[in-house]
């Protein structure tokens, strides 16, 4: 419909500047009288404002003092932080535009914030929390299909966040698939280029090894448990420590455990 209304303002648009350009212009001759009456000058008293303008061509206007009432906008490091205090309270101001904010900062911040992240435990559970209070709030905000696929894009960037520092601290993860349904993304409804850009960047998947949710009864050589204790010296120790008791100091040191 749209397509069909912009083509016939074009067709009327062309016909008539087709006719203006193949008619020829009417000459006119004014009478003396109009030429004086158009070309008199009607700010007959603004000689003294035009010389001074001439004379200071960069006047210093006085400064006017400003002091905006809106509370200060959220970066991508207000609102990671470990009890979600700064989100909570920009929400209760105003909910839109923290929701705007956090969406923001996550797709201009999150990766410069994850070089400088030197605490992982910390980090993790900042993330943890914001995502927490994001999804929660949204889930409430009844929003159009755009905003939500903007939700659903802005919740998977904080999970490949989170799955980045993880797999940071523990990099055997690496070798497991990141559990994110890739099809869903290709039913985004995206406004801004930038969005659609991140999508684009492939991600790798790993098939190498079985998922690392796996049932319990289900687990294998190859399963992320087994293999995390086999390779931890800690859980070893443990273990050692465990199997190389009696049984009733067995049962005293699970309870401790």
């Amino acid at each position: 419909m749209a397509l069909r209304t912009c083509t016939g303002l074009r067709e009327v648009l062309d016909a008539r500047w087709e006719q203006l350009r193949t008619r020829p212009p009417p000459f006119r001759n004014p009478s003396q009288d109009e030429l004086t009456r158009d070309t008199q000058l009607s700010l007959s008293h603004s000689g003294e404002y035009i010389r001074n303008a001439l004379a200071n061509p960069d006047p210093q206007l006085p400064g006017t003092p400003s002091h905006p009432s809106h509370r200060r906008r959220g970066t991508i490091e207000n609102f990671l932080s470990s009890n979600g205090t700064f989100f909570d309270e920009a929400y209760d101001a105003d909910p839109n535009i923290t929701l705007y904010d956090v969406e923001r900062s996550v797709e201009e911040g999150i990766d410069d914030r994850l070089v400088c992240v030197t605490n992982v435990d910390e980090a993790c559970v900042q993330l943890e929390t914001l995502m927490d209070k994001y999804m929660k709030v949204c889930e409430l905000k009844v929003r159009n299909p755009q905003d939500i696929s903007i939700r659903l894009l802005t919740a998977i960037e904080l999970y490949v966040a989170l799955d980045k520092l993880v797999v940071k601290e523990i990099p055997m993860l690496a070798d497991y698939p990141p559990e994110i349904p890739i099809a869903c993304l290709g039913k985004l409804l995206l406004r801004k280029t930038a969005s659609i850009v991140y999508l684009r960047i492939p991600v790798p998947l790993c098939v190498q090894f079985p998922s690392t949710f796996g049932m319990v009864g289900a687990f294998k050589q190859d399963s992320f448990p087994v293999r995390y204790n086999d390779q931890s010296s800690h859980l070893r120790r443990r273990k050692d420590r465990w199997t190389g008791q009696p049984a009733a100091g067995r049962c005293k040191f699970l309870v401790h455990a």
